[in-house]
């Protein structure tokens, strides 16, 4: 988890939402992590989680509403290390922020809990599971009654060209109301160097087996763009000439061609280009772009959040982390 700092944006779409089933939802859920090292044996990993959405016909006689919701901000002391039989793991407290625009995009109140996540890799498997639990602290204007439980467990597995399958659930269960929201998510999304730069790009499908009275229903989708930032300064260096041969090797993919004498245009035959140098001679291994990283960077990673609330943005789709 602490190998390198990560950026996903992850957008979300859900419709059938409201009494009428009218409504729908544009959610693009901006989650970056960051790994600080704290000792010689632990790290504090921040994960913050800012929704952006943009929704309409939610409520009835509201219209539609746009601008952010309320942040999530969780901390997991990890240590450095895994334990003996291989599980990576870290824990801390979550905290909800009301920094929602709009009434109907907030609940206007503070909300803290434990939070946590577990995971284990073997071979290109992860499997894991992530929880938090926020409860009412203060409320910001006006109280909204909150006591909820977030479960997320996620499996993944990732080929040797780099391409994951994700799926995970991101259950939510509100004390209050004693109502509960599960989607299913199922993503696919594949790490890749751009301009020495390295991203995971992922999209997929997800289904809302159960949800709130006025849930989503029905199928959503996800798309997932994560930037990702190696901590390692051999790792960055190495991505950015897999990046630059990358480039390379589309440019070689084309015809090379010569003038002759006669300012002819002919294509230079495999016996007179053997000994010339090959633009990507020193590229060889580029293909191999899990070489860049640690593992675990190639790996789907599962975020933390808030999960459904009546008339405000931190509800079902919010709490997730980028699947890619």
């Amino acid at each position: 988890m602490a190998a390198l700092i990560s950026v996903p944006f992850q957008y979300n779409y859900d419709h059938n939402i409201g009494p009428g089933n009218d409504g729908d939802r544009h959610t693009l859920n901006i989650q970056p992590v960051i790994p600080i090292s704290i000792s010689e044996d632990w790290n504090l990993i921040s994960r913050t989680i800012l929704p952006i959405t943009h929704q309409s016909d939610v409520f009835p006689g509201a219209g539609s509403q746009t601008g952010t919701g309320d942040t999530v901000q969780s901390l997991f002391f990890s240590p450095k290390e895994p334990t003996a039989s291989g599980w990576i793991w870290g824990a801390g407290p979550v905290v909800m922020l009301p920094t929602g625009s709009e009434d109907e995009l907030t609940a206007d109140t503070w909300a803290a809990g434990p939070t946590g996540v577990a995971l284990r890799q073997s071979g290109p498997w992860t499997v894991g599971l992530l929880f938090n639990h926020l409860v009412y602290v203060a409320d910001a204007g006006r109280r909204t009654d909150i006591n909820r439980t977030f479960i997320q467990p996620f499996g993944s597995y990732t080929t040797p060209s780099a391409v994951t399958y994700t799926l995970n659930s991101e259950a939510t269960h509100d004390w209050e109301n004693r109502d509960s929201a599960v989607p299913i998510n199922f993503v696919v999304s594949k790490v890749v160097p751009v301009g020495g730069q390295l991203f995971s790009i992922g999209d997929g499908l997800r289904y809302w087996v159960d949800s709130t009275e006025n849930g989503p229903e029905g199928f959503g989708a996800r798309l997932i763009i994560t930037t990702l930032f190696p901590k390692n300064p051999a790792a960055r260096l190495k991505t950015q000439r897999q990046g630059r041969c990358q480039q390379q090797r589309r440019g070689s993919g084309q015809q090379r061609a010569v003038k002759t004498q006669k300012h002819r245009v002919q294509p230079i035959s495999h016996q007179r280009t053997k000994n010339l140098p090959h633009p990507v001679s020193q590229c060889h291994d580029s293909h191999k772009v899990g070489t860049a990283l640690p593992r675990s960077a190639l790996r789907r990673r599962h975020g933390d959040g808030h999960g459904p609330h009546k008339g405000a943005t931190h509800q079902q789709g919010t709490q997730s982390e980028s699947d890619g």
